[in-house]
């Protein structure tokens, strides 16, 4: 596993309807994470940072791309959830539960025609 400080990754995001978002690193490869179906929206605000922290907190504590995705994609739909900008449902324990459910699969690039 490389070390967090080492790892070098790009994340982007789009919506759940263009594709799924998608990470790359050179010594892990092309990962993307599926969204989470989320039955009571409350509010978005603040869902893309809390994408981007959960992205951060398991990459900077050793995780692998293919968890710290999964990370990313529990705290923001724990996020959308509350009326809270920081919702009081999320915890390590609460992200970790709901990230073992994310679907995680690796991608390649499309043979240009």
């Amino acid at each position: 596993m490389p070390h967090a400080s080492t790892t070098e990754w790009t994340s982007r995001c789009a919506p759940a309807e263009a594709r799924a978002p998608r990470a790359y690193s050179r010594t892990e490869g092309r990962w993307e994470v599926g969204a989470f179906t989320v039955d009571h929206v409350v509010d978005t605000n603040g869902a893309g940072d809390a994408y981007v922290a959960g992205l951060l907190a398991a990459t900077f504590g050793g995780g692998p791309l293919e968890e710290s995705l999964r990370w990313a994609a529990a705290n923001g739909a724990l996020c959308v959830q509350s009326i809270e900008l920081v919702s009081p449902a999320v915890s390590r324990e609460s992200v970790g539960t709901l990230a073992k459910q994310a679907i995680t699969t690796r991608w390649r690039r499309r043979a240009r025609a």
